[in-house]
């Protein structure tokens, strides 16, 4: 390639340029087939000791068996401990894929989003905790029926006899169809 130079160290002329929309051969970037998202608000709260459904969720439909589902959830959780001279609280939270016209999976369980712990005094029984929260997730449903990702949570606490955890505010699920 051939370049002239003035003496301000400017290019005045390229008499051939590599070819930057292309890499060598062997090299797989993959690819963005589509994509969509759900935003907007979503509130709720348990009591339960066992996972709940939110109602966040959103759905995609892919267009081979053989692409993947890269999910990205972002919401917000606030967990409160009662009655307890002491208490411990946490959230975790899954998706949970469902296939329509078959059935239903854990694809990723078991992630702490929340957590607090600490005392309580008789002019205050409550501890809590709060925060925004992300998941992500590289899914591969393999089929080309509709596939549906919620987010559950599941309420724990020691040391307590009660508890409620809520899920309140800005909520967004992000669903990107990739050729892998």
């Amino acid at each position: 390639m051939a370049i002239t130079r003035l003496n301000n160290n400017s290019v005045t002329s390229v008499s051939a340029l590599p070819n930057l929309a292309s890499l060598p051969s062997g090299i797989d970037t993959g690819k963005l087939v589509q994509h969509t998202t759900s935003q907007g608000s979503s509130s709720g709260s348990s009591q339960s000791t066992s996972y709940v459904a939110t109602g966040i969720k959103h759905s995609i439909t892919p267009t081979s068996s053989s692409n993947k589902i890269l999910v990205l959830m972002n919401f917000n959780v606030w967990t409160q401990g009662h009655t307890g001279s002491y208490y411990w609280v946490k959230s975790n939270a899954r998706i949970v894929r469902s296939i329509t016209g078959g059935s239903s999976s854990n694809v990723l369980t078991g992630r702490q989003v929340n957590g607090s712990s600490g005392a309580t005094v008789p002019a205050y029984t409550y501890g809590y905790s709060m925060g925004q929260y992300s998941l992500n997730y590289l899914d591969s449903p393999s089929t080309t029926s509709e596939v549906e990702y919620e987010l559950h949570l599941e309420f724990s606490e020691l040391q307590s006899s009660n508890g409620t955890h809520y899920w309140n505010g800005f909520k967004n699920v992000t669903l990107m169809e990739l050729v892998p």
